[in-house]
């Protein structure tokens, strides 16, 4: 393209015969080149959109499937193998889609749930530390402080 622009000065500075209809074509060509790079792009863009919605897809079947197994272990080569995709690469795309690796995403899911257990029902805390998939009560409550900075029967006071 910088070469067709250079070619259009050339002609317009030299006013060599018919330099007006040389110029003409160099733009129709310079239009049809743009019309090329656009299309090449959008046609990549798309690619690249279909790509992210299937990343999406993978991405929202895997928390759903955390959210239904809380309780249990996650685990990773059965969710990348059922999406046809390495382990490290599920990790990447849950982290570039949600900021957390499958793991972290767990953990998060699992405070969650545990907030409103403390807040909804009159389970004890070693209950719902079993119910969102912690054998170990006191990690569950490590955890629990670390992350909201009050500790698990803290939290549940604030809805009494």
């Amino acid at each position: 393209m910088l070469q067709l622009l250079e070619d259009m000065a050339v002609e317009q500075n030299k006013k060599r015969s018919a330099f007006g209809k040389m110029i003409r074509l160099d733009l129709i060509k310079l239009l049809f080149t743009l019309i090329r790079c656009y299309e090449e792009w959008l046609y990549r863009d798309q690619y690249t959109l279909g790509q992210r919605s299937e990343w999406v897809m993978i991405v929202n079947c895997v928390q759903q499937y955390l959210l239904e197994n809380i309780e249990r272990k996650p685990d990773i080569a059965l969710l990348s193998k059922a999406h046809h995709i390495s382990s490290r690469h599920l990790n990447r795309l849950l982290k570039q889609d949600t900021g957390m690796t499958v793991m972290e995403m767990t953990q998060h899911l699992r405070i969650n749930k545990a907030k409103l257990l403390l807040a909804n029902t009159n389970d004890s805390i070693v209950e719902i530390s079993r119910k969102v998939g912690y054998e170990d009560p006191s990690f569950f409550m490590k955890l629990f402080t670390r992350n909201l900075g009050s500790s698990p029967a803290q939290y549940r006071k604030k809805f009494r």
